[in-house]
């Protein structure tokens, strides 16, 4: 992104602790997620194992934030995703062929083949 964080609209894209499970505890992409509204990010995210963020003492403030249907994002009009898990029951080509910036915490478009230069590793 070549503007500050205020007002952009991200997709984050999987807040389980890991990959195919639904567990949350200790997950990073409940901070990440806090740290980006801080920033005034306007975030939403995607996680067919967490459809909705239940109560934690750690992050009350995310309660009850439902994830987005699939089938909703190219609607949606993101500035950028975030891949912060990556979940199996994700369409990551979808994903790649909206033509958004994707930065890909773990390297979950190129494990599968998915080229483009609109992803960054990080």
């Amino acid at each position: 992104l070549e503007r500050g964080l205020s007002g952009t609209r991200v997709l984050l894209v999987g807040v389980a602790y890991k990959k195919n499970i639904s567990d949350m505890r200790e997950s990073p992409s409940m901070r990440l997620m806090e740290m980006l509204i801080d920033e005034g990010s306007l975030v939403e995210y995607l996680d067919p194992h967490v459809p909705v963020i239940p109560s934690t003492r750690d992050h009350p403030t995310l309660t009850g934030r439902k994830s987005l249907d699939q089938s909703r994002i190219a609607a949606a009009d993101f500035d950028v995703i975030l891949i912060a898990t990556d979940h199996d029951a994700i369409d990551y080509a979808a994903l790649a062929a909206l033509g958004m910036p994707i930065v890909d915490t773990r390297n979950a478009m190129a494990r599968r083949g998915i080229a483009s230069d609109r992803v960054t590793k990080a």
